[in-house]
């Protein structure tokens, strides 16, 4: 962890100044203590106009606060003067507050005379200097308690020079307060203190020579941070629209590593040493400056084409790692760190020799931008008394004066690839010219073929149509040929018994026998009735069958819906047992019997209803005690939709009528369920049936009478087939 004390000079560091502002403040000469008040003398200056007052050790010290402990006259009998070792063990208490008084006696010469001075503190606390009682200047804010901390930020800041009594004794107290914010933690045997005093004076040319170099480093510290960050931006701009230049992310990737390091210091310069941005900052300042370094290797790598070996890839990680816990362990992962630019430079070095063939074009200006910033970063570490205000730059000027020559070879060649293309397009365009008259006559004569199949197609859509009409009229049929025998059976039978009750009527008549020809015509036209009444239930299923076998669109009349169930759910049993003996099942009605006239097509509804119960009594083949049930019910408003039980399928939710035909068959596979009332989609052996019936059906409920049909099955359990016709 950096000492506290030292926090302005790391940032002025980054600026070249700490290499001169470090050996240009000098120690106080204590020859001149005189009974424990020290005379201060203009001599006692170094050459750069700066002198320290007496370090730590000579003060009297109190921890705590109490604002009456600057009066000259108060009572420090019990005050003690810390050792350098005790300085280092100060800490914070459980607030994370040091906070403490120190107070020392000094007398200014007669050398002082008309010579203003000007008042640094060398750390970033809050302080608060006395002088014989008086409060004479702040850095920062102490007013801890109230929330209104704040750490001294300026290196300089001293507002006005200080005009003090000469050959007087002054009595210098100075009320010091110091916050570790959450997250900052201080390693035992640091004080933020520091052994040396932390107040110094400075002359006024020295102030204002700092001063102006204060300012002046700032400015260009925002410059560098400015001019790498729009070429950061400009980079990965151009990585994200020329994201096949792999190259250019390594670039992006070191242009941003090179800045990153920069940016810390200058945000820690707004920030007391002892918060949490300082704190981050100083974490992850050496992991990113030899991530920064590292990075130089894969560029340079990419650029010549070489694969970096995995000893090289386990190498830096190492020094990642290790460069993570400089903050927190020892100075010696640091110096591990800044040593690791001597083989980063070696590795980079024996690249660019070994593989120097494929260093060709623009990307050398690159390279060799690269080995300048290493080689100008190693030299100035190693010689930090030269100037290195331009070493920032050297990177960024050689990246912009390669990005102008990519460009430059970029934009040729695209121009050679466009004049390629124009080249090939011309070809191709004489081609297509030659191609077209050909590709015509093929589209005509592939235009005849397609009118034709479509023709073909049309025709067997109609076929098929046809042959499933007319399956289900067979079916139809041969259930009508049995429900029919039983009405003819009875007119048969009832006009045999007439004509034999007519011979009998004759010769009751011949004989005169009034009683009996009147029980003759009685039982005459009790026979005609029952005749009459079978008549015309013949009339009913030869009416039926006509209906169904209609081909139009037909118009929509008050139908009987219970009457319809019942009439087809009899002959499609009856005509299943025509087509096959063997076949037996029990069907039930469920039929609602205040269940209303609607308005539909007859023999439309009917074929589905048809269609429905024969597929049921399909299904229900081989079952042990096979089951259909046909039912029919009123409901108030129209069903649900399937899924969704907050909307009704139907607009204004009219009333409706459901149809439902279930049976106890083998159900319908989770697999096909969705695929039933599909076009040509069937279950029945090939040759058997058409793949037309459900979806005929679904056309007509839906479209033709605007209702719904559904279907629910489980394995093993059966199937329910529910119809919705709205009223």
């Amino acid at each position: 962890m950096k000492r506290k004390a030292f926090i302005s000079v790391t940032v002025l560091s980054l600026l070249g100044f700490f290499a001169n502002a470090q050996s240009e403040l000098g120690e106080l000469d204590t020859s001149y203590v005189q009974d424990s008040t020290y005379v201060l003398s203009i001599s006692i200056f170094d050459e750069n106009g700066v002198m320290r007052l007496p370090d730590l050790k000579e003060w009297r010290f109190k921890e705590g606060n109490d604002t009456i402990w600057a009066d000259p006259k108060f009572d420090r009998s019990d005050w003690v003067k810390l050792s350098p070792e005790e300085i280092s063990a100060i800490e914070v208490n459980e607030d994370r507050v040091f906070e403490g008084w120190f107070t020392i006696k000094i007398k200014l010469d007669s050398s002082f005379y008309k010579q203003p001075l000007y008042l640094g503190q060398s750390n970033t606390a809050a302080a608060d200097i006395y002088v014989d009682g008086q409060l004479f200047q702040s850095f920062g804010n102490t007013n801890f308690r109230d929330k209104e901390y704040k750490g001294k930020r300026n290196f300089i800041d001293s507002p006005q020079g200080i005009s003090w009594p000469i050959n007087q004794e002054i009595f210098l107290a100075a009320h010091f307060v110091e916050y570790h914010e959450s997250f900052y933690q201080m390693p035992k045997g640091f004080s933020t203190l520091g052994h040396q005093s932390f107040l110094y004076f400075f002359n006024k040319k020295s102030f204002q020579r700092f001063q102006n170099v204060h300012l002046s480093h700032n400015r260009l510290g925002v410059i560098i941070i400015t001019t790498l960050s729009i070429l950061v931006i400009l980079f990965w701009l151009i990585v994200l629209f020329n994201r096949s230049q792999v190259h250019m992310i390594y670039l992006a990737t070191t242009t941003t590593l090179f800045l990153l390091p920069t940016l810390f210091s200058f945000l820690g310069s707004f920030s007391t040493s002892t918060s949490n941005l300082t704190f981050f900052l100083e974490v992850l300042e050496f992991p990113v400056a030899v991530a920064f370094m590292s990075s130089f290797i894969f560029l340079i790598a990419n650029i010549l084409g070489v694969r970096v070996h995995w000893l090289i890839k386990l190498y830096v990680t190492v020094g990642i790692l290790i460069s993570f816990s400089g903050y927190f362990l020892s100075e010696i992962t640091k110096h591990y760190a800044m040593a690791m630019a001597i083989p980063v430079a070696a590795t980079c070095l024996y690249y660019l020799i070994r593989y120097r063939k494929n260093l060709k074009g623009p990307k050398a200006i690159i390279v060799y931008g690269l080995l300048l910033t290493l080689s100008l970063g190693i030299f100035f570490r190693l010689f930090p008394i030269l100037e290195s205000y331009y070493v920032p730059f050297a990177l960024p000027l050689s990246l912009l004066v390669y990005l102008a020559f990519w460009l430059k070879d970029m934009i040729r060649d695209i121009h050679d690839k466009a004049d390629e293309v124009v080249r090939v397009f011309n070809e191709k365009k004489e081609l297509v010219e030659n191609q077209n008259v050909i590709l015509e006559k093929q589209v005509s004569e592939r235009t005849s073929e397609l009118n034709q199949s479509l023709e073909n197609l049309k025709s067997t859509q109609t076929q098929l149509v046809h042959s499933e009409k007319m399956a289900s009229l067979g079916e139809l049929t041969a259930g009508i040929a049995h429900e029919i025998q039983n009405p003819l059976n009875f007119v048969n039978n009832f006009s045999d018994l007439n004509k034999e009750l007519l011979e009998e009527l004759k010769d009751a008549v011949a004989q005169n026998d009034q009683e009996e020809v009147t029980a003759i015509i009685k039982d005459l036209s009790e026979n005609e009735l029952k005749i009459n009444h079978h008549g015309k239930r013949a009339e009913e299923i030869v009416k039926s069958m006509l209906q169904h076998s209609r081909t139009g669109s037909g118009e929509k009349e008050l139908t009987d819906i219970n009457a319809l169930a019942d009439e087809y759910l009899r002959l499609s049993y009856h005509g299943l047992r025509a087509k096959d003996k063997s076949f037996n099942a029990d069907f039930k009605e469920e039929l609602d019997p205040e269940l209303p006239k609607i308005k539909v097509i007859p023999q439309d509804i009917g074929r589905v209803i048809l269609n429905l119960i024969n597929n049921a009594f399909q299904a229900v083949k081989g079952v042990e005690k096979p089951l259909v049930l046909v039912s029919t019910k009123k409901i108030p408003l129209a069903p649900f939709e399937k899924g969704d039980s907050s909307k009704s399928p139907l607009e204004g939710g009219q009333r409706g009528v459901l149809i439902t035909v279930s049976d106890n068959g083998s159900g319908i596979p989770d697999n096909i369920r969705e695929k039933i009332f599909q076009p040509f989609f069937t279950t029945k052996p090939t040759g058997q049936g058409t793949g037309l019936g459900l979806s005929m059906s679904y056309d007509i409920v839906t479209k033709g009478h605007g209702g719904t049909i559904e279907v629910e099955s489980e394995e093993g359990i059966g199937t329910k087939f529910t119809m919705h016709l709205p009223i």
